[in-house]
């Protein structure tokens, strides 16, 4: 498929799967951002109350200083995959609106421009241009059951 960003044409299954990674990576890393957050406020918020009482401060402040840096490599983490979250190309679902912009080496047959009523009578021809095949061994679109012999 075409290789520019943005313009890759993809197959629902790789579009759900990439909007499916776009949204937990982004999810975690919010979770992780806020958890981040709101540990390294409550570790100052504890920082205030420990400074306050001289009891507990030679044990208190290096159990605030692990704890904070914890939360400093959560939000950092989380920043992280908001970022890969943001840069993920889900590229665009190849719908029959699209099917044009898809290379002909990704393409078996083109679609017809005939009107329905007179897609039966016209013969499929390759999307590749250079392969002719004789007529005999084209094939003519039909209606109905697959199994049923003419």
């Amino acid at each position: 498929m075409s290789e520019k960003p943005g313009k890759r044409l993809v197959s629902k299954k790789q579009y759900v799967l990439a909007v499916g990674t776009k949204t937990l990576l982004s999810v975690s890393g919010l979770g992780l951002c806020v958890g981040g957050l709101v540990g390294l406020a409550s570790c100052l918020v504890l920082c205030m109350l420990v400074g306050s009482d001289s009891r507990h401060v030679a044990g208190a402040w290096s159990v605030l200083g692990t704890l904070s840096v914890m939360w400093v490599v959560l939000l950092a983490v989380g920043r992280i995959l908001l970022k890969k979250g943001k840069k993920l190309d889900t590229g665009i679902l190849l719908t029959r609106a699209n099917t044009g912009e898809l290379p002909a080496s990704d393409s078996l047959v083109r679609a017809s421009n005939a009107p329905l009523s007179h897609q039966q009578a016209e013969l499929l021809r390759a999307a590749q241009p250079g392969q002719e095949m004789p007529p005999e061994e084209l094939l003519r679109a039909t209606q109905g059951n697959r199994d049923s012999k003419p």
